[in-house]
């Protein structure tokens, strides 16, 4: 018989298997003294939680009494993390300092049947002491039954979207290179601005690439990288930029550093760019 009562599921985009990394739940003092005292067990791997009863009463009846037994509180539990680059990989306000709460009662659509619940994340002020606890989740023991009173066993699911910036590319030409026309693209077709010379803090003269209206995501490795490409003179009658005129000067720039963030105020909004620099 399964003695599962439910689970959580920990993703994040920024991460290559989607899985959120260097996270774990802890149950608050109150849930652990309550899983204690009822013989409630946890297991967790990378990303899973998962919470088994193995009390002597059957799992039905056991799931049925949690209301009462709680006197409709929620199991509670820390999300705490050891990144400290945490709050800037993910899509959250860059001046935020608060904590993240999830509720079983804050959810992206209708329970189904066997489906996965996903949790919607709430910005709530700082309420919890240590630094490593990110955030918490409440889940409600009416949540794990099914209208007709039986043990649902939900799947619950908490998605973190990654933090989307604008990049900027500063090219130095420390080796004099003879260049005609620089552009910054990729294989997917996106385009970087024409460059802009700027002086740098350090006095070098670079030209400044901007991504213009686009904007990426952070993500633990490239998935459409960037290319550096000199274009060469061309007949009057042909294309400015024509393939055969290219020359592939840097094939797959740098990605952004996660630690690495400018903020600027453009028109009243904040600007949030991603500076890299790259030398020939």
């Amino acid at each position: 018989m399964d003695n599962r009562l439910m689970q959580i599921h920990l993703f994040h985009q920024y991460y290559d298997n989607g899985v959120l990394q260097n996270m774990h739940l802890q149950p608050d003092h109150a849930t652990q003294i309550f899983l204690d005292r009822y013989r409630l067990k946890a297991r967790q791997t990378q990303g899973v939680y998962e919470l088994y009863y193995f009390g002597s009463s059957a799992v039905g009846a056991f799931a049925q009494s949690l209301s009462r037994l709680l006197d409709e509180r929620p199991l509670v539990f820390n999300l705490l993390g050891n990144d400290d680059n945490f709050a800037i990989i993910s899509d959250l306000p860059v001046n935020w300092c608060g904590q993240l709460h999830y509720s079983s009662q804050h959810i992206k659509s209708p329970i189904e049947p066997d489906q996965p619940v996903e949790l919607l994340m709430q910005l709530i002020s700082k309420t919890i002491v240590p630094v490593s606890v990110v955030g918490q989740i409440a889940v409600y023991p009416q949540d794990l039954l099914s209208d007709d009173g039986n043990p649902r066993r939900p799947l619950f699911s908490i998605r973190m979207k990654a933090r989307s910036t604008h990049w900027h590319y500063y090219v130095v030409n420390r080796s004099q290179l003879k260049l005609t026309n620089l552009a910054v693209n990729n294989a997917q077709g996106i385009e970087f601005g024409a460059p802009e010379p700027v002086t740098l803090r350090n006095g070098e003269q670079a030209l400044l690439f901007r991504s213009g209206e686009h904007s990426f995501a952070f993500s633990e490795t490239v998935k459409a990288p960037f290319n550096l490409v000199n274009f060469m003179p061309v007949e009057s009658d042909q294309p400015r930029y024509s393939r055969s005129s290219a020359k592939q000067l840097i094939t797959g720039l740098p990605i952004p550093k996660t630690d690495v963030l400018t903020i600027e105020m453009h028109d009243g909004h904040q600007y949030v760019y991603s500076p890299m620099y790259v030398y020939l």
